[in-house]
């Protein structure tokens, strides 16, 4: 494989395991997320330090053990830490209340996750008070920029650098965290403007979205109407059964079937099932105009997946697909067992052109 984009695979639990320290060894940028209280929290930090590689913390608001804004949060900022929490609107998903709460529990005292509630009032207003000393000081500055010979935006604060394109959807091509840059283009597309990658071929980028963490979750794009973002119209994909689904969880965008249009591909997580054992999706664009997408189940082996990412893995011109599970179940194919799901994908080998797009992906390791 020969990415493009810095990789990086997050460490959770203890630190310092060695696949712990592997993971974060071989990451563009050190990724991680702990809920451990401020000082075993402090502790992980250090680990992750010690790589000097610009950091992303993508899960920690965990209010019960005093992981809150006002704690972690300007650590974050003195520290030039990116962060992220689980949970904006307290909504379908729950995640306010603590794990382990009982059906039809009051809502809690104190929040787990999640800030504002659904008629956007703050779960604690000195909270959001203090949310907005941390982000608002300085302020942001845009200025118009050139990068690489794009024509570009330039968006700073005290953390973080940003150029965009906005003739290309305002893709952005180069970003900064701490001073330490982490996200690049190609140095093939120096200069050059990419084709457009909407699923609607009408020059603008369009969204693709799915709803996770819940069962019978629904999956769709939006169009982009305009090309000012001010207009999207919602299509939802087709489902080929009526069963109801498990919770999606991962979301490619690519060309799976090799004919120069955007494919959509998604799984269903062990952990919330639906009426039938966890499976693999693609959803191919038929028609190329994002008009006729049609279902194809490319994985029902009862394993389901958490993270799945796609890429050439072996050369043949087309994007094969490898995922991991969350956490191993007693009922899984795999004896109850952890697994890693390689998916070849064999639309490019000349003797498959005419099968359908469910019949050309092979199982190669578990």
């Amino acid at each position: 494989m020969k990415p493009t984009q810095p990789l990086t695979t997050g460490p959770w639990g203890d630190f310092n395991r060695p696949l712990s320290r592997r993971m974060m060894e071989l990451s563009d940028i050190v990724s991680f997320h702990s809920y451990d209280a401020p000082a075993a929290f402090e502790a992980k930090l250090k680990i992750c330090e010690a790589h000097e590689l610009p950091l992303l913390c993508t899960e920690w608001l965990l209010r019960q053990m005093r992981n809150d804004f006002q704690t972690l949060r300007p650590q974050f900022r003195d520290r030039k830490i990116g962060c992220w929490n689980w949970g904006l609107v307290a909504g379908r998903t729950q995640t306010y209340f603590p794990w382990g709460s009982p059906k039809d529990a009051p809502e809690p005292k104190q929040w787990q996750h999640d800030i504002l509630r659904g008629d956007g009032t703050p779960f604690d207003a000195a909270e959001v008070a203090a949310i907005k000393r941390v982000t608002q000081s300085p302020p942001p500055t845009a200025t118009e920029s050139n990068y690489r010979g794009w024509e570009s935006l330039a968006l700073r604060n005290d953390l973080i650098e940003l150029h965009i394109v906005p003739q290309i959807g305002g893709r952005v091509i180069q970003f900064k965290l701490g001073g330490k840059e982490f996200l690049w283009v190609n140095p093939q597309l120096a200069g050059q403007l990419p084709p457009p990658d909407g699923l609607a071929p009408d020059g603008d980028a369009d969204l693709v979205m799915c709803e996770n963490e819940i069962k019978a979750g629904r999956i769709g794009w939006l169009e982009n109407l305009d090309d000012r973002r001010a207009g999207w119209k919602p299509h939802g994909l087709p489902r080929g059964d009526t069963a109801a689904r498990g919770a999606y969880h991962s979301l490619v965008v690519a060309d799976f079937d090799n004919d120069d249009d955007p494919d959509v591909f998604s799984c269903e997580i062990k952990g919330i099932r639906g009426d039938k054992p966890p499976r693999w999706f693609i959803w191919e664009n038929r028609d190329g105009k994002g008009s006729q997408f049609v279902e194809h189940v490319i994985l029902d082996a009862n394993l389901g997946g958490h993270l799945v990412v796609a890429g050439d893995v072996d050369q043949d011109g087309d994007p094969d697909l490898i995922g991991k599970l969350w956490r191993a179940r007693k009922d899984n194919a795999n004896e109850g067992r952890n697994h890693v799901d390689l998916l070849e994908n064999r639309v490019a080998a000349p003797s498959l052109q005419r099968l359908r797009v469910s019949d050309r992906w092979v199982t190669c390791g578990v």
